[in-house]
């Protein structure tokens, strides 16, 4: 009878240790986790990050194609004047240019 008592005394002690570890196992890994979630990137946040890059390059686009534009613009403003000085500057060149482009026969 004592024996009995003396073993089952063991086996409970050896249960409740396995309970404990288990629970301090489960615990140790809940802490883990919410370290690791603190530290890593969740999706949200890349998707986020990705949203914020995509509307800066949308206006990086934006602004150069309006940059673009202008040099354009700039460029045919410099070419009248060039052909504008040119033809008052040489009056035969306004022949060659009429001849070139078709407008005199």
């Amino acid at each position: 009878m004592k024996l009995k008592k003396i073993i089952d005394a063991i086996v409970a002690g050896l249960d409740t240790i396995e309970n404990k570890s288990k629970d301090l196992a489960f615990q140790k890994k809940l802490e883990l986790k919410d370290e690791l979630s603190k530290e890593l990137t969740s999706r949200a946040d890349l998707q986020l990050s990705e949203t914020r890059l995509n509307a800066k390059i949308d206006n990086l686009e934006i602004k150069l194609e309006a940059k673009i534009d202008m040099v354009f613009a700039q460029l045919r403003l410099l070419l009248v004047v060039i052909i504008s000085a040119i033809i008052i500057f040489n009056p035969k060149a306004l022949e060659l240019i009429s001849k070139i482009f078709g407008i005199v026969k």
